[in-house]
């Protein structure tokens, strides 16, 4: 039964993902914007609360301000990912802007070391960044979106044959390890995209820091692997000069992890996705329950 509504949900958001953008921003401008903001308030308590904590600066007007224009962007977000599983490769290239420069950088260093990381956030779009393993050059080299396992089956094989049909190829985060070492005796080049901004598990929280005035965990995970492969690290940033385009610039963390002191490429991450969102704090997931958890009262507050 679930194949079938599987099967169902995959050609309605195909044949509703056909439509022009500039449609489906038309519905979610007029129709979604209203709906979730005013009528299901989806996660406006949460919203308000982070964007409370994290700019104490701001008049309340100012927030206010800022918290409707995230709900708009959440809404648009919602029609760019429906409509990237049915957009064309040129479309997307026109969507989706990588800064040529970097991305040769960028491939020159997986040549030399047989992979990367790439640490991105949920900021702009992040689901079009499977588009990535579209533009490389080399034939050789391909992107793995790693992921945690949504609690719906059917919501879950959605948006992993969403992301698929971009060009990526999807992990589970629990068995990443073991897919990377499989993959590391393979006669490819295979680059990992770890959205790197989640809240880590109460088990997890190794590395806590200021971020955006409140005490915050970040996950490790990414530099831990890093230097056991001793692949580098590159950081993704996002800008959206129009609705709907994202360029994206390639900052190298570390070209040799395994080099680095314990947490600098975590650090260094924290620090560079906070200026990002300073840039445009619109296009980051405020309603994400980024700091459910407290700090313990033992955790070392690292710079």
């Amino acid at each position: 039964m679930g194949h079938i509504w599987l099967k169902i949900l995959q050609a309605i958001t195909y044949c509703i993902g056909k439509l022009p953008l500039s449609v489906l921003y038309f519905f979610s401008t007029f129709f979604l914007y209203p709906l979730t903001y005013y009528v299901v308030r989806y996660r406006r308590k949460i919203v308000q609360k982070n964007l409370t904590l994290s700019f104490p600066e701001y008049s309340d007007s100012e927030r206010k301000d800022l918290e409707k224009r995230f709900y708009r962007h959440f809404v648009d977000l919602l029609a760019e990912i429906i409509h990237g599983y049915a957009a064309s490769d040129a479309e997307m290239a026109k969507r989706m802007i990588y800064d040529e420069k970097d991305k040769m950088m960028v491939e020159k260093l997986i040549e030399k070391y047989g992979g990367c990381f790439f640490m991105l956030s949920h900021f702009g779009n992040w689901e079009w960044e499977a588009d990535l393993s579209k533009r490389f050059t080399n034939p050789k080299m391909h992107l793995v979106s790693v992921y945690r396992k949504l609690n719906s089956h059917v919501m879950d094989e959605l948006m992993k044959s969403v992301r698929v049909k971009r060009g990526t190829t999807m992990c589970e985060m629990a068995d990443l390890f073991r897919t990377m070492v499989r993959q590391s005796k393979e006669d490819r080049l295979y680059t990992y995209g770890m959205i790197s901004d989640q809240k880590p598990s109460l088990f997890s929280q190794n590395y806590w820091t200021i971020f955006f005035h409140q005490k915050t965990a970040f996950l490790d995970g990414t530099e831990r692997l890093a230097r056991h492969f001793k692949y580098p690290v590159i950081y993704v940033h996002i800008t959206s000069p129009q609705r709907g385009v994202y360029h994206n610039n390639f900052v190298v963390i570390s070209e040799h992890p395994e080099q680095e002191e314990e947490f600098y490429i975590t650090s260094q991450y924290a620090k560079l996705l906070k200026n990002n969102i300073l840039e445009s704090p619109h296009l980051w997931l405020w309603s994400h329950n980024r700091w459910k958890y407290k700090c313990p009262d033992d955790a070392i507050i690292r710079p």
